[in-house]
């Protein structure tokens, strides 16, 4: 059984399988201000211990797919209908990739962040409850 962060790698190539991305960094640099980028990480998580050496944790996995704030309308033009493809592949692969025992909802919601000064916007898209057994 995979890791947390094998499941995270899953989700970012399901994303940028469709949609092109100017990168995938924490931060973004000069020449993604201008484009889509994604940022992927784990969310949030929660051990249970069930007995002597087995358990399982829940996981999320969160992507933030944005582009600049300044250029709203070319931003979510690009992202129109991907991010229910996106959801929809995953959900069709319950253990992402063969990286967890099962995962949960998957969704997206618009959102407006700021990220060194400079505002952008696009959508936060999230796996939950990723089980992985432990």
């Amino acid at each position: 059984m995979g890791k947390i962060q094998d499941c995270v790698e899953y989700v970012e190539t399901t994303v940028k399988a469709n949609i092109t991305l100017s990168g995938s960094n924490a931060f973004p640099n000069e020449q993604q201000m201008t484009g889509l980028f994604g940022n992927f990480f784990e969310g949030e998580a929660e051990f249970q211990a069930r007995s002597d050496g087995w358990g399982q944790s829940f996981h999320s996995a969160v992507a933030y797919i944005l582009g600049p704030q300044s250029n709203m309308f070319e931003v979510y033009k690009q992202l129109e209908g991907k991010l229910e493809t996106i959801c929809v592949s995953l959900m069709n692969n319950p253990t992402l990739g063969g990286n967890c025992d099962t995962s949960g909802p998957c969704g997206y919601k618009k959102t407006i962040i700021e990220l060194a000064g400079v505002k952008y916007a696009g959508y936060e898209l999230y796996v939950n409850n990723i089980k992985i057994k432990r």
